[in-house]
């Protein structure tokens, strides 16, 4: 037997309310498990004090008035939900449409191929600056080989002397 369902015998076990082997069950986990006697002691305790206690006395129309609220609470619940959009109060929908349209608004703003057109523009200058060499990070050349200009765009020899 697990703790939950320990817990959810508890009262059954004090009012003697289990079947046999339920029972059982219950008492070899309680021995087995001793730190859980406070537990049954403290829900033995409530018990007895509920039994004790003075029951209250409720109008006769209590549970009319009581029925009544329900029933205007539901149809206040029903009345919320048919104003709502989407699933989305008016309130929260106006902040995920102002969300969303400030979203969109930046990506027009700002578009992806703007950024493409500045490389391509770039590039182009720097050939027609120089249109025999471009020169590249990290090649390693001959210093006679740079003053030649034997060297293409991608770093490779153009003129190779053996």
């Amino acid at each position: 037997m697990d703790y939950n369902k320990f817990e959810d015998r508890i009262s059954s076990w004090i009012e003697g309310d289990l079947d046999l082997k339920d029972r059982k069950e219950f008492e070899a986990f309680l021995a087995d498990n001793p730190e859980y006697q406070s537990k049954v002691d403290e829900v033995r305790n409530i018990i007895s004090r509920m039994q004790e206690s003075e029951s209250l006395k409720l109008s006769e129309e209590f549970d009319k008035k009581l029925a009544n609220k329900i029933d205007s609470l539901n149809v206040d619940i029903a009345d919320r939900k048919s104003n709502d959009i989407f699933g989305f109060s008016r309130q929260n929908f106006a902040y995920l449409a102002l969300s969303l349209g400030a979203i969109l608004f930046l990506i027009f703003q700002f578009p992806a191929n703007s950024f493409d057109e500045n490389i391509i523009n770039n590039s182009r200058l720097i050939s027609e600056e120089n249109p025999k060499t471009v020169p590249v990070d990290g090649d390693s050349l001959d210093s006679e080989d740079k003053e030649n200009n034997n060297y293409n765009i991608n770093g490779t020899f153009v003129n190779d002397k053996k």
